[in-house]
């Protein structure tokens, strides 16, 4: 894991846990590859902002992955 994490080119490490754009692109992959739910990968208008939405049964759900991550919340509601 500590190769996987270090910078080939200078040898830091990089640090965190990645932002909204890339866990919302993880989750979709992972829903994608392993057949988990129907996910859509959504952005907002400046395109750094990012969130998936999965269907479960007949409803539309909005996946936090940020700040609740595994949370879901209907979609258009105020969460």
């Amino acid at each position: 894991l500590g190769g996987f994490l270090a910078d080939r080119h200078s040898g830091s490490r990089r640090q965190g846990a990645g932002g909204a754009w890339q866990r919302a692109l993880l989750l979709k992959a992972l829903c994608d590859w392993l057949g988990l739910a129907p996910c859509a990968l959504r952005r907002g208008s400046t395109g750094k902002a990012a969130w998936n939405c999965v269907a479960v049964g007949e409803g539309q759900y909005i996946v936090d992955v940020l700040f609740d991550p595994g949370a879901m919340y209907e979609e258009g509601s105020q969460r």
